[in-house]
């Protein structure tokens, strides 16, 4: 049983209990952080993602519509009922081409999110094209296999329009 007197002697931590304590607090919010940074890079990739091609959407309908009344030579962004192209919302980048190969126009809608896709080393981006009578399929394009690599996310590998394809063709 221990006296007072050697009670007197042993009050709070040693200072080797002290390290002991944060070295383990330290190691195991290492191991939480090396788990949820990965986690939380790939929502906010997704939600990038996502949001181009929520942004995406109006545009695929009213050139939809459009092509049903007028030649795909007239459904481009400010013609027509389709809405004109706006960069600023959402950072992401939306534009429209028509490519005539032989005499069948095909209008192809980009989608370019901003942020880690949009870089100086790195373009990426969404191709839609349109093949008539409301539907589109999706294409994804990365030139430089880098992370992050949004031919790989969620949002575009779960898309019922993604053709499957990462280098941009169709």
């Amino acid at each position: 049983m221990p006296t007072p007197k050697s009670m007197a002697s042993h009050r709070g931590f040693s200072l080797t209990d002290l390290m002991l304590g944060v070295m383990f607090t330290g190691s195991i919010l290492a191991i939480l952080f090396g788990y949820a940074l990965p986690q939380y890079r790939q929502y906010i990739n997704d939600t990038l993602v996502t949001a181009a091609i929520q942004q995406a959407n109006p545009y695929m309908k009213t050139i939809a519509i459009c092509n049903q009344t007028w030649p795909p030579q007239s459904c481009i962004p400010g013609n027509n009922g389709i809405p004109p192209v706006s960069n600023e919302a959402n950072g992401t980048s939306i534009s429209t081409t028509l490519a005539s190969p032989s005499d069948n126009f095909i209008i192809a809608l980009t989608v370019s999110p901003e942020g880690t896709f949009h870089s100086p080393s790195s373009h990426q981006y969404l191709t839609y094209r349109y093949l008539g009578q409301n539907q589109w399929i999706m294409s994804c394009h990365n030139d430089n296999i880098i992370e992050p690599d949004l031919c790989a996310s969620d949002a575009v590998t779960q898309s019922s329009l993604w053709n499957g394809k990462a280098d941009g063709s169709f």
